[in-house]
């Protein structure tokens, strides 16, 4: 979500009076402001779960390869008028370079799946981590999908990965 952060720190100086001659002490008391302004877009759902199920490695007999794509979930923005523009940016962690291709989590650990890895779909392409799409702007629900893609010689084992989708409104 577009937003714009600050803080700000004020010094209040109490100044000295003169009250029949006593003299009083000097002192100061921080203020700290703090507060968000946000565009009114939000992103209605914290996160969706993409079930990818079990693929046999037979279903990936070759190095780029990928097992069939996952029924849609729906990420739903609400606005309260049209923005001007909305952009998605996906960040996470990416395979020996392969920004398209998402690392499996606890990649190289013990029961994790090795030689394959995940991308997620969104208008029939892979996402390109840190990389800014342009989603229409009467779009409400932004669609996301997944497959799994053979990177090299497959060994079993568990096959999840986690990415985060930034949304930006203009």
């Amino acid at each position: 979500m577009k937003s714009y952060t600050f803080t700000a720190a004020c010094l209040i100086a109490l100044a000295s009076l003169a009250v029949s001659g006593a003299t009083h002490a000097q002192s100061t008391a921080q203020v700290n402001v703090t507060g968000r302004i946000t565009s009114g877009c939000s992103v209605n759902s914290s996160g969706v779960t993409i079930p990818l199920g079990n693929v046999s490695a037979g279903a990936l007999p070759s190095i780029g390869d990928h097992s069939p794509t996952s029924p849609t979930q729906n990420i739903t923005i609400t606005c309260p008028a049209d923005p001007t523009g909305i952009v998605m940016k996906m960040t996470g962690k990416s395979v020996n370079g392969r920004l398209d291709v998402l690392e499996l989590t606890n990649a190289g650990g013990s029961g994790v799946a090795n030689g394959v890895g995940v991308q997620l779909i969104y208008d029939n392409k892979p996402l390109v981590l840190n990389s800014d799409v342009a989603i229409p702007i009467a779009a409400r629900q932004i669609p996301i999908a997944a497959h799994y893609i053979r990177l090299g010689t497959l060994s079993p084992g568990t096959a999840d990965t986690t990415a985060t989708l930034n949304f930006t409104f203009n």
